[in-house]
């Protein structure tokens, strides 16, 4: 009788020893693939950013995105002002009026904040594509509407208060679309991986 509880309690300490290192083998095996995949998207991440920022100097990218983008936020700005009773008109890359004009300079055109978040999605290995594609058309989207938000209000800051205008334009606005990109990544990764299919075991 003891001789068959030792036997018993003897191959259960084994079993669980077993167990054990299993674990630690699936837990250094997790944490290589995580260490690769960080690489990977330091990497690429790196890699597009220099390729972003050589296309952003070019002449095509001023001619064929910047100039059009941003006279259609001028247009668009223009038509939220106007709804406010502001009075203003867009002329090429400026919303102007009888007293006050804003210029949408390079940089203010939300471009760089988008191609930025897109980069970042494309680097990360961890989810499905068609989890980044998404992230980028809502990221998009959102960073769109907050670049005519932050030129409307602007022109209204300049306008009405400009004392405060280079304060909203510089350190304000810059630093909240910042702050929004890494928010909005972190979450949608978070989101996608957390809803992704979990692998049968």
């Amino acid at each position: 009788m003891h001789l068959s509880i030792g036997a018993y309690l003897c191959s259960y300490f084994v079993c669980m020893s077993k167990k054990k290192n299993r674990k630690k083998k699936i837990n250094k095996a997790e944490r290589a693939k995580r260490l690769q995949a960080g690489k990977r998207f330091l990497l690429f991440f790196i890699i597009g950013v220099c390729i972003f920022y050589f296309l952003f100097s070019t002449s095509f990218f001023r001619d064929y995105l910047f100039i059009p983008v941003n006279h259609a936020f001028a247009v668009l700005a223009s038509w939220v002002l106007n709804v406010f009773g502001e009075q203003t008109t867009a002329v090429d890359l400026t919303v102007t009026s009888s007293n006050f004009s804003v210029n949408i300079a390079k940089g203010c055109d939300s471009l760089e904040a988008i191609s930025l978040l897109s980069i970042a999605f494309a680097a990360l290995p961890l989810i499905s594509w068609a989890d980044k594609l998404k992230g980028i058309v809502v990221g998009s989207l959102i960073f769109l509407t907050l670049n005519l938000l932050r030129i409307v209000t602007l022109f209204l800051i300049g306008k009405y208060v400009p004392s405060i205008f280079d304060f909203m334009h510089v350190e304000f606005w810059q630093t909240i679309f910042l702050i929004l990109i890494v928010i909005f990544w972190i979450y949608w990764v978070i989101r996608s991986l957390y809803n992704a299919p979990q692998p049968s075991s």
